[in-house]
């Protein structure tokens, strides 16, 4: 079998199977069952092989050339069928911001009913004392960085991805070189809600149809 020619989505790849048909060449397409399972928009990533065999090969790539063209994207309403809508991402990156918030609220809640004692022994634990003292430091421009990421995710722009992404995982560094500090149970459990969050929306934006929300300038705004 040859390739005659790969798309991005699996409505394209029945079209061309069906032209060659309607031409009398047969054809297959072996991503076929994969681009319909439960996530079709990974496949705009790998892409969907139509195949013929060899002999038909040249016969097929001419067809092709000449198949009909479909309505441009652009010359319709654009429409996401998939798992997720931009209200429903939106509602996502919010809830994620809402925990993110709380727990930083809360942080400062805690220290200030922490006895200094314990505040002073936690800051004294630390793995290395310059990554400890510059983690500090970056703390409130970390904070505010952080804060224009969610945003940046809230009004869908392509480079508040990376910056979130980027973001997630500076906090996980953190904990590791920061000094130590007391925490509250209530807070681990928001915290940790937070981090889960996080990880699913950095799943989300570029593993999901969510990605699309990015790649298409306004076309949230359609919705």
């Amino acid at each position: 079998m040859k390739t005659v020619k790969t798309y991005q989505n699996i409505s394209d790849a029945l079209l061309g199977q069906s032209w060659l048909g309607s031409n009398g060449i047969e054809s297959f397409i072996p991503d076929e069952v994969s681009a319909s399972s439960a996530l079709p928009h990974l496949s705009v990533y790998s892409g969907i092989r139509l195949q013929v065999i060899e002999s038909d090969y040249e016969a097929a790539l001419k067809l092709l050339d000449d198949e009909p063209s479909q309505p441009k994207t652009e010359d319709k309403k654009v429409e996401f069928p998939e798992a997720f809508s931009p209200g429903d991402f939106k509602a996502i990156v919010g809830v994620d911001l809402a925990l993110y918030v709380l727990s930083t609220f809360l942080t400062f809640i805690h220290m200030s009913l922490t006895p200094e004692s314990i505040l002073r022994y936690a800051a004294d634990q630390y793995i290395s004392y310059p990554m400890a003292s510059l983690a500090y430091a970056l703390f409130w421009p970390y904070i505010a960085i952080r804060i224009v990421a969610f945003f940046g995710l809230l009004f869908m722009k392509k480079w508040a991805r990376l910056l979130y992404i980027t973001m997630w995982v500076i906090v996980a560094l953190y904990q590791l070189f920061a000094s130590g500090y007391f925490i509250y149970p209530i807070e681990a459990f928001i915290g940790g809600l937070s981090a889960l969050s996080g990880g699913f929306i950095c799943c989300m934006i570029y593993f999901t149809n969510a990605s699309l929300f990015f790649e298409r300038e306004g076309a949230n705004q359609s919705r």
